[in-house]
């Protein structure tokens, strides 16, 4: 059996799936917004994250992106690693590289426009 988190269960998401606004109360409010063309943009609560993403089954995949690197006071910029995600109802899971769960974003009524 593979133990890959990332493998394919069977229940593979569409980018209809994913889109809309995932929401963080935490300072700063963090959040990602993702369009069902493949787009994606958000802050990670200090920094404005602008990227794409792409689906692998059940596997969100977040191209890196390139940020200022301004510093916020009090704020947890852990959004900044995403480079997973997968989403169990409306709760989005947050991966690093590394495949470590690293925080949970969740569906917004309100949808963010980019930019």
């Amino acid at each position: 059996m593979n133990s890959d988190p990332r493998e394919n269960d069977g229940n593979s998401l569409t980018m209809h799936d994913v889109a809309g606004t995932w929401r963080s109360d935490e300072p700063g409010q963090p959040y990602l917004t993702f369009n069902d063309e493949g787009a994606a943009w958000g802050t990670d609560g200090c920094n404005g994250i602008n990227t794409s993403y792409t689906l692998d089954g059940s596997t969100i995949t977040i191209e890196p992106w390139i940020a200022t690197a301004r510093a916020c006071l009090g704020v947890n910029d852990w959004l900044r690693m995403a480079r997973f995600a997968e989403i169990h109802g409306d709760t989005m899971t947050v991966r690093n590289r590394n495949d470590d769960a690293i925080g949970t974003l969740f569906r917004s009524a309100e949808e963010v426009t980019k930019p």
